[in-house]
């Protein structure tokens, strides 16, 4: 036994009531005797309730007969004289006796009252205390007022932070409008058993919690009770999302049904299933009926044997002998024969099944007949191919994306020096000069990384043979795919021979050039010394005709007037020749000219020619071009003059001058109702002296045309005619420059021709 305990419990109380009892007979002695106060007794009242209340019913009673004694026995000499001096004194001591055994008893009892309390709540306390559940007290202002341990623990706030802010604080907002009606009720004083949320932890995670709560409303307080919950919500959760599961699933499991159901039927390819080991068709889809042309009924009563040609069934007897029922899954290839007797080539794609509760096998059929002719046809195409590439005259040279030779004919071997075989697998690169390598590369990528494979064709490169001799090369370009991925193939020409002939034209075309020159200059020489001598022969021919006209006879001056006709004639060759040289040692000097412009001019320069003459002209608008604006005036001068010209033995003289396409060019044409030309002698058209009418019918020297293909040739163009004897002549020219402005508006003349005849 613990002896401060025993102390405590079985002694201090009696002390207490012996050092209580001792006070009260002091303070009796003095200074309540000093006062004059006699009722002895009551000063002992005090100190008996003082031992009864601190030590029971047995501390009080030792006070009571202490105080008696004290009375009786001890007091009297201390104050000069007895307490009990008759029997009334005896009734009060026995009253007072009476009084403190009384109190004594009403001490014991509430101090044991007191204990059994204490002793209820200290339980209570403990069973607050220690309970896994969350416990507490809340006010009906909406704060708590008392919680257990458990809340800290499920919550991680402390009790301090959860009861200085309103409850409804750290309930889930979308749990807060139910939780206030719950507590509306209590607050009523109805007992709620049973509602569930969700309250907000320190981490920011939230708790389910299950209460039950009883309210007190004198008191203003709510006991309840709560459970965390959330584990159960999670299995409830997990449950709720297995059963979502496993009806998912099985809605999966009956649309993968209806979805096999519609691939068999509405399949555009025969399926069917057949029993494992008597080869009977149990099931079969509309596309083999229409494909095989049996009816379903006729197929159910069929074997996969009568669907194969006589002569196949016994090697597939055979297969099905050796592995065919082992096989769970198996493609291959076949041969069947439909209700109308046709043999087709068949792949199929098989695989074991139960249908239902029997050993089946479902198959899947494409007919590859065509696709069979195809690759026939394929392999004869290759074999072609194959013999083109031995026997075509130049080098064909097949490379794959890496730039790997895969394929080459015997020719490009021949032509490179190299041995059958030898140049397989090797890099394109050692057919390149080593100073061409970098910029083949670069051009090898691009041509292969483009979608579009698009390089130079007909292009001049150099080539390099084994024996390291380099040789000029034409080489043409092409892409074809294949199994491999995409492929170049180069059509290699040695063209060694026309390089030395095209050496040898320049060389000529060079020499050539000088001695156009030197004509050029030569004729220029020529006719430019000729002028002097024919002016001097027509002014001494005028000078006898204008002196001696009487005196001469007829004759004579007929012959005067020829050598006069034959001077002019002769003069007029002699500027057409240094007009002709002129061009042909001009430069060109190009702008923007518009040819409408140039035309009017012409045309207003011939007005005296087409005096009196029935002429309409239909110039229709013409183009803005660059070229030289001079040498273009000399081309309308010569070939409108001529369209005058020969168009004089017309009541009606017709001209049009416009543009037409050709050959994706514009093209300009001067056409006119003359007396046209045969066009069997259209080769002399535009020599220099050629002439296609006699001088009596029309004049000319045969140098005009010549002068305007050589001017049309500056400006990189070309020029033709087309004509028909006795219904007129159209020339046609282009220039080498496209038109680089809209055509302009009607010209003057042309508004002019629409209005009538010009004369």
């Amino acid at each position: 036994m613990d002896t401060k305990n025993t102390f405590r419990y079985e002694w201090k109380p009696y002390f207490v009531a012996i050092i209580a009892i001792a006070a009260a007979a002091a303070l009796r002695v003095w200074p309540l005797q000093a006062l004059g106060v006699h009722l002895a007794w009551l000063t002992f009242y005090p100190a008996v309730m003082v031992a009864a209340l601190y030590g029971g019913f047995s501390a009080a009673l030792l006070g009571t007969f202490l105080s008696c004694l004290a009375i009786l026995f001890v007091l009297p000499p201390f104050v000069h004289g007895p307490f009990i001096r008759d029997s009334a004194d005896w009734l009060g001591l026995a009253v007072f006796f009476a009084t403190c055994t009384m109190i004594s008893g009403i001490a014991e009892a509430m101090r044991r009252a007191q204990a059994r309390e204490k002793q209820a709540q200290d339980e209570r306390d403990r069973f607050f205390t220690l309970s896994l559940d969350l416990q507490c007290i809340a006010g009906f202002d909406g704060y708590f007022k008392r919680l257990n341990p458990a809340w800290e623990k499920t919550l991680g706030f402390t009790t301090a932070e959860l009861t200085a802010r309103p409850y409804v604080e750290l309930i889930h907002p979308e749990d807060r409008e139910s939780t206030l009606a719950e507590a509306d009720k209590l607050s009523a004083g109805q007992v709620v058993m049973s509602f569930e949320n969700r309250y907000r932890c320190k981490d920011g995670s939230y708790k389910w919690l299950a209460w039950t709560c009883y309210p007190v409303p004198e008191a203003q307080l709510i006991y309840a009770a709560a459970r965390d919950i959330t584990e159960g919500k999670r299995a409830e959760d997990e449950i709720k999302k297995l059963n979502k599961t496993l009806q998912a699933r099985a809605a999966e499991l009956q649309e993968s049904e209806k979805r096999y159901r519609l691939l068999f039927d509405e399949s555009p390819q025969p399926v069917w299933v057949c029993d494992r080991e008597t080869l009977a068709f149990l099931e079969v889809n509309e596309a083999a009926v229409r494909h095989y042309g049996y009816s379903r009924q006729e197929f159910l009563s069929m074997t996969l044997r009568e669907i194969r040609p006589p002569e196949d069934v016994s090697s597939f007897e055979e297969y099905l002998s050796q592995r065919g029922h082992s096989e769970r899954y198996a493609v291959a290839t076949r041969r069947h024969r439909k209700k109308d007797g046709a043999i087709i080539d068949v792949e199929v794609y098989s695989y074991d099944l139960n249908f239902p509760a029997r050993p089946a096998r479902v198959a899947l059929v494409y007919d590859v007949t065509e696709r069979k002719r195809a690759e026939e046809a394929l392999r004869l195409s290759e074999a072609k191919f194959r013999g083109l590439l031995k026997s075509a005259a130049d080098g064909i040279v097949i490379v794959d994306h890496s730039g790997r030779i895969v394929l080459l004919n015997p020719q490009a071997e021949r032509m490179f020096g190299y041995e059958p075989g030898e140049l397989l697998g090797q890099h394109i690169e050692i057919l390149v000069p080593e100073r061409f390598r970098a910029e083949h590369g670069k051009q090898h990528d691009k041509y292969f990384a483009s979608p579009i494979h698009e390089m130079g064709s007909g292009a001049d490169v150099f080539a390099l043979r084994k024996d390291g001799s380099e040789f000029p090369v034409s080489l043409m370009l092409s892409s074809f795919e294949s199994d491999e991925g995409p492929l170049a193939m180069s059509v290699v020409r040695d063209i060694s021979e026309r390089k030395q002939a095209e050496a040898q034209m320049k060389q000529q075309a060079a020499e050539l050039q000088a001695l156009n020159k030197e004509l050029e200059a030569f004729t220029y020489s020529v006719a430019h010394d000729l002028r002097s001598p024919l002016r001097r022969t027509d002014g001494f021919a005028q000078l006898l005709l204008d002196e001696y006209n009487a005196g001469l006879p007829e004759e004579a001056r007929h012959y005067l007037h020829r050598v006069r006709e034959g001077t002019r004639q002769m003069g007029q060759l002699v500027d057409d020749l240094l007009n002709l040289a002129r061009v042909g040692r001009k430069e060109v000097s190009l702008q923007v000219a518009g040819l409408n412009s140039l035309v009017e001019e012409v045309v207003k320069e011939l007005k005296r020619e087409t005096e009196g003459r029935a002429m309409e002209w239909k110039i229709r608008p013409l183009p803005f071009v660059e070229c030289d604006p001079a040498l273009m005036k000399v081309v309308f001068t010569n070939l409108l003059s001529n369209a005058v010209k020969y168009t004089r033995p017309r009541q009606q003289a017709i001209v049009e001058i416009g543009t037409t396409e050709h050959e994706g060019r514009t093209a300009i044409y001067i056409r006119d109702n003359g007396v046209g030309f045969s066009m069997k002698y259209a080769d002399k058209l535009f020599g220099v002296f050629q002439r296609l009418h006699r001088t009596e019918d029309f004049e000319g020297t045969g140098v005009g045309l010549a002068t305007v293909q050589r001017i049309v040739h500056k400006h990189g163009g070309q020029i033709w005619a087309e004509a028909e004897l006795d219904k007129g002549a159209c020339f046609y020219f282009t220039l080498g420059t496209q038109p680089r402005i809209e055509p302009q508006g009607p010209s003057a003349s042309e508004k002019e021709s629409y209005a009538g005849k010009r004369s």
